[in-house]
């Protein structure tokens, strides 16, 4: 979905001459694939920057179906800011959305954060959010910020699901597990796949997956899943990949080809959910790569 640029505009017209500067030149990047660097001119803390940046981050949002945008900033332990938005996907279970808290942490994951140090959300967060940030290592400490309201995680969900996660054991801190694909793999996407499924975070079940998808100009976005203790908070790695895309400069440029890696031997599948809601988006093919572990 295209950014609403006279909307885009009025929003940046409204920040400090410093923060436009920064911000303006960022989204106007060919390059820009959903974050913002770390910066003096950038304060979280200061609602005139909060505000407009959490508008920002709700442009990003696809929501066909509820028609209610959400957007959100994690702040990642480098100091980077973190877009994220909530995306639907026409036809397909309300279960293959992602929302704006996820995206956020997703998409700082995927640019090699091992944790983040704060989320600021333009709603307070839903409770299937909430069970998903319990599987950060950091959880007790998590402060989420809405509107001028700060919280803990543990403040919004007092009695957790499922057991804390330990620093070294949570989504983005995680180790990369090894895999081997029982196919030869002689492309780069094949093993770009392998990669991002070796870095998914899949503690509950074990089924290691990642996707990746390239457009018709080469930009390529990675895909991991992410489990949640309680399952149906689990973002699928085809949903990760379409986030990343969605973040990105690109995010309408065509899609033509899709690898999907995924442990041959588990007890679920994604690939069903992934074709349905790929064919809601692109008539590329998904070529399907099948791993065990090493």
């Amino acid at each position: 979905m295209p950014f609403n640029q006279k909307r885009l505009n009025t929003i940046l017209n409204k920040m400090p001459s410093s923060l436009y500067e920064v911000v303006g030149n960022s989204l106007g990047d060919a390059n820009f694939n959903g974050y913002l660097k770390a910066s003096k001119t950038i304060t979280l803390e200061d609602a005139k920057s909060l505000k407009p940046l959490l508008e920002i981050a709700k442009q990003f949002s696809v929501a066909p179906i509820s028609n209610f945008h959400v957007g959100a900033i994690a702040v990642g332990d480098s100091g980077n800011f973190y877009f994220g938005a909530n995306m639907e996907f026409v036809g397909v279970p309300l279960s293959a959305s992602i929302h704006a808290e996820q995206s956020a942490v997703m998409n700082a994951w995927l640019h090699g954060e091992d944790g983040i140090q704060g989320l600021h959300v333009s709603e307070l967060p839903c409770g299937h959010c909430r069970q998903f940030l319990l599987e950060l290592s950091n959880a007790h400490t998590l402060p989420i910020a809405v509107a001028n309201k700060k919280y803990l995680l543990t403040d919004l969900i007092p009695h957790r699901f499922g057991a804390p996660r330990e620093a070294g054991e949570g989504l983005l801190d995680s180790p990369k597990q090894r895999l081997k694909s029982i196919q030869v793999l002689d492309k780069d996407l094949s093993r770009r796949a392998l990669n991002a499924a070796e870095q998914s975070y899949t503690p509950h079940t074990k089924n290691k997956q990642g996707f990746i998808l390239e457009d018709v100009n080469g930009g390529i976005y990675e895909g991991r899943a992410a489990e949640s203790a309680a399952f149906n908070p689990t973002v699928l790695a085809v949903t990760s990949a379409l986030n990343q895309r969605n973040l990105s400069a690109s995010r309408e440029v065509e899609i033509n080809s899709c690898v999907c890696a995924q442990v041959t031997f588990a007890n679920h599948s994604q690939s069903s959910m992934a074709k349905a809601v790929l064919n809601s988006i692109t008539s590329a093919p998904v070529e399907h790569i099948d791993l065990k572990f090493a």
